[in-house]
């Protein structure tokens, strides 16, 4: 027998943010083209700019929701698709890393969407039996 296995990025500071979230925020009960539920959150966050033009550059911004699979914030700056962050809460020394996957102008900035960095699959290993 073979074995795989993919995971979301459920890193304990993940975790923990969903956490927090579900304490105060609302969560989702839509699952159409969610894996995980969503929940309302609302925290300062510090966005680390990883890869691109301003690959260093620090954004604040402030949470809109979460799942163990990616953030939604809002932020007066755009930052294009595909471009690598590391995201922390506030003057947190946790952080997660992720993805931007979309970026669209709203009233007063923009809403943009994170997916965390999702690990690689585990080689595929020989079960013994």
């Amino acid at each position: 027998m073979y074995c795989t296995s993919r995971k979301l990025a459920t890193s304990t500071v993940v975790q923990a943010w969903v956490r927090e979230a579900a304490r105060d925020g609302k969560t989702d009960t839509y699952t159409g083209k969610r894996t995980t539920p969503r929940t309302t959150w609302d925290a300062p966050l510090a966005i680390k700019i990883l890869s691109g033009l301003d690959k260093g550059k620090v954004i604040m911004a402030k949470a809109r929701d979460i799942s163990l699979g990616g953030l939604g914030l809002i932020s007066r700056v755009e930052i294009p698709q595909h471009v690598e962050v590391e995201i922390s809460v506030g003057s947190n020394a946790r952080s997660a890393k992720g993805r931007i996957m979309h970026s669209s102008r709203a009233l007063g900035g923009f809403i943009i969407g994170i997916q965390f960095d999702i690990p690689a699959p585990s080689p595929t290993r020989r079960l013994a039996g």
